[in-house]
């Protein structure tokens, strides 16, 4: 089994819908403090980029997101024997989309959702995705995710999918979904979801946000 592991994500330039920094005010003569505001967690991250330009049967994937959320992952993938036409080089590419606080998932928890296909801008600051063959495709998982939190605790996938381009956005509600905007909505993308608490995920030191100019794509907004 080999292991083929990420280099560090690709700093692309954040997009922020604002950070609030939130304060209960008690009002006047004992009136109640206002309940406080929950924060939306909406944040993308190239995952992992890797060339295949030769064959191998089974092997692990180890990826990193060091950015606003912290996690590596692990995975099984299998290559299919390649065709009459023999292998054809590909780049593989990754996407971690981090959600808390919308789309029913409760405020202190997030999801986290993997996506993997293939890299059309190798060369590119930013991955983009499209998927796979769906008759004949370059990868093929061979098991759930394992997903690591800043403190190294695990968390194992409890979804694993199997769905075209055209459908992405049914389980990435409220994302930006330009890192699919050149694919072919035939393909076939594979992703991951897990559960876990957001404070295992989320980088601590609020007052560095200003820091990450250089990261993913974030929405961070303010929901009452």
């Amino acid at each position: 089994m080999k292991n083929l592991t990420a280099s560090n994500p690709v700093r692309s330039l954040i997009t922020r819908a604002g950070i609030f920094a939130i304060t209960a005010v008690a009002g006047l003569l004992g009136a109640a403090a206002p309940a406080q505001a929950q924060q939306v967690y909406y944040f993308a991250s190239t995952d992992w980029r890797h060339w295949f330009h030769n064959w191998d049967d089974n092997f692990h994937i180890d990826t990193v997101v060091d950015e606003m959320f912290v996690m590596t992952d692990r995975m099984g993938f299998g290559m299919p024997l390649p065709g009459g036409g023999g292998f054809s080089s590909f780049h593989g590419g990754g996407v971690a989309f981090f959600t808390s606080g919308a789309n029913g998932i409760a405020d202190g928890i997030v999801q986290v959702t993997t996506v993997y296909g293939i890299d059309l801008t190798p060369g590119a600051p930013q991955v983009s995705l499209t998927g796979f063959d769906p008759l004949n495709p370059q990868l093929v998982p061979l098991s759930g995710e394992t997903i690591y939190s800043r403190f190294g605790t695990t968390y194992e996938s409890v979804a694993s999918l199997t769905l075209p381009l055209s459908n992405i956005g049914s389980i990435l509600p409220g994302h930006d979904l330009s890192w699919f905007a050149g694919g072919d909505p035939g393909s076939t993308l594979y992703a991951f979801q897990t559960y876990a608490p957001l404070d295992e995920f989320l980088a601590p030191a609020p007052g560095s946000l200003a820091l990450l100019g250089l990261g993913g794509v974030l929405a961070v907004r303010r929901r009452r």
